[in-house]
């Protein structure tokens, strides 16, 4: 299908208030309800727990949004006898329910779960260790500067590990499927495999500067952000 637009990343909105989630939901209880002083003490292994537990909840609830946005996106590069004209997603989910029914609101969910919990986890894992890293090798003070470098890093991670998970799941999600004939892809193996097979490996990480340049303005004021409530926290 040569109808697609590349959009590897998950909603910034949506991600962001996964992280939060897990910073003050999920990632507790699994520490063991403790409430250490210092929230970078946790071990990689929860943090990256926590956030794919949060970001596959968060995502499973929030995928009918997330396909009809990648539906409204292509749509104006479909010929036009194929176009639906959406007017919005309150237009876009009723019908794409009429003409494909309700599970196709859950079309490419598994690889946008998976999406999501990579990036989740990853940024989270990721943030905290370079940060720890920067504070015990006295790279860095405990501050901006140090938030922003291990940021810039958690993004960088973030990125690098989920580009191909997301490429393969807006393929997925924006196939067409002409009556009478097979599906593009049979799954999220089959369309990595085909993509490859087609156009080589590097194709999995199409739109993978732009994802990087969103990534980082994003992680940077998301942390930022996020160490103002570690510390709003750390004494409760």
């Amino acid at each position: 299908d040569s109808h697609f637009v590349e959009r590897p990343e998950v909603d910034a909105k949506a991600e962001g208030a996964i992280i939060l989630l897990d910073e003050v939901g999920f990632r507790n209880p699994i520490a063991g309800g403790r409430n250490d002083n210092t929230f970078g003490e946790h071990a990689a292994f929860e943090e990256g727990l926590g956030g794919l537990l949060a970001g596959g909840v968060g995502t499973a609830l929030g995928n009918p949004a997330d396909v009809a946005m990648v539906r409204m996106q292509a749509d104006g590069r479909l010929p036009g006898h194929l176009r639906h004209n959406y007017s919005s997603v309150a237009d876009a989910l009723p019908q794409m329910i009429r003409s494909k029914g309700f599970s196709s609101l859950w079309r490419g969910s598994l690889p946008t779960i998976m999406c999501a919990m990579v990036v989740t986890a990853a940024q989270l894992a990721s943030y905290d260790q370079f940060k720890e890293a920067l504070l015990s090798r006295r790279v860095l003070e405990d501050g901006f500067a140090t938030h922003f470098v291990a940021s810039f890093l958690a993004g960088l991670v973030a990125s690098i590990v989920s580009n191909p998970i997301d490429v393969v799941k807006t393929r997925i999600q924006n196939m067409s499927v002409m009556p009478g004939s097979p599906p593009p892809y049979r799954g999220s193996i089959d369309c990595a495999i085909k993509t490859v097979h087609n156009e080589g490996t590097l194709a999995l990480y199409k739109g993978f500067v732009p994802n990087v340049a969103r990534q980082g303005p994003f992680t940077h004021t998301l942390f930022v952000t996020l160490e103002q409530i570690r510390h709003l926290l750390k004494d409760l």
